[in-house]
């Protein structure tokens, strides 16, 4: 994948999943501190949900690509604002 900042040939790799669920919370909504599944903001972007059957699998990785120059990552995430 190139990316799509300076179109530079991007570099795969994977995320270490947190031992939590996942997510990504626009700059203006802030996390609770402490986070349930039924506290999590409807604003916040779900990247990962945590799943203690894969835990026990050790699947701790979910795919990503890296530019190295721009220093940004690309994934997928399992839903949108």
């Amino acid at each position: 994948m190139n990316c799509p900042y300076c179109n530079k040939i991007m570099t795969k790799g994977f995320i270490n999943i947190p031992m939590e669920t996942f997510h990504f919370y626009p700059e203006d909504v802030k996390p609770k501190l402490l986070r349930t599944r039924w506290s999590v903001n409807p604003r916040a972007v779900l990247i990962k949900e945590f799943s203690f059957a894969k835990a026990l699998k050790r699947v701790y990785e979910y795919p990503a690509c890296y530019c190295p120059t721009c220093k940004k990552i690309i994934l997928e995430v399992e839903n949108s604002l």
